[in-house]
């Protein structure tokens, strides 16, 4: 019985079947992809939290242009000038 459809399956085909694992391969590479872009977001905005930082803790976020924004930050962190 297998073994007819296995020979059904191929002869339409071109090709095997799929392992049975296949699924199982599929959502670990899934969930790989997806834990690789989320480290990825992670990393791209503690930098940009750090740049923040370094920039407030060395003082250029402290001068204010006319229009409310910082000269080397963006206008949110006008308030952070002292």
């Amino acid at each position: 019985m297998l073994l007819e459809f296995w020979t059904v399956s191929t002869q339409y085909s071109g090709r095997a079947p799929p392992p049975a694992h296949a699924p199982e391969a599929w959502a670990h590479l899934t969930l790989l992809i997806g834990l690789t872009v989320l480290i990825e977001e992670m990393r791209h905005s503690w930098r940009s939290i750090s740049e923040v930082v370094v920039a407030h803790q060395s003082g250029s976020l402290n001068r204010v242009q006319k229009d409310g924004g910082s000269s080397n930050g963006p206008p949110w962190t006008a308030h952070m000038a002292s």
